[in-house]
């Protein structure tokens, strides 16, 4: 998959602010890209086993209604926190950070990601 400046600029601005935390990228749309693994996301849980928690994420679609349009949301597990960026309805990234992730990192990446 060969993103758009727009589709790449996430994944920039993720591996600017918490490269030293990122355990996985994913790119999705028509095509699945893994656009990086660390070895603690490849030799975590099976990705059969991840997979209905991240189609739960992937769903998740809010109006435009009073807060404006949806740029980033973000959901913390015991072991991993997931960022998703979506590009409208069927195409967006998700990032798997550790769970050490600093919280004035994460603020950093959420206000850099919704300033896109």
């Amino acid at each position: 998959m060969d993103p758009t400046q727009s589709e790449a600029a996430p994944i920039e601005t993720v591996e600017a602010v918490a490269d030293a935390y990122i355990r996985a990228i994913v790119r999705y749309g028509e095509d699945l890209d893994v656009v990086r693994m660390d070895e603690a996301a490849h030799d975590g849980p099976s990705p059969e086993a991840k997979l209905p928690v991240l189609r739960r994420v992937l769903s998740e679609r809010f109006p435009d209604g009073p807060f404006g349009p949806h740029q980033v949301s973000t959901h913390t597990f015991r072991d991993a926190i997931v960022v998703h960026v979506p590009f409208g309805t069927d195409a967006g990234v998700v990032v798997t950070l550790d769970r050490s992730t600093p919280a004035d990192v994460l603020g950093d990446l959420l206000t850099a990601l919704s300033d896109r």
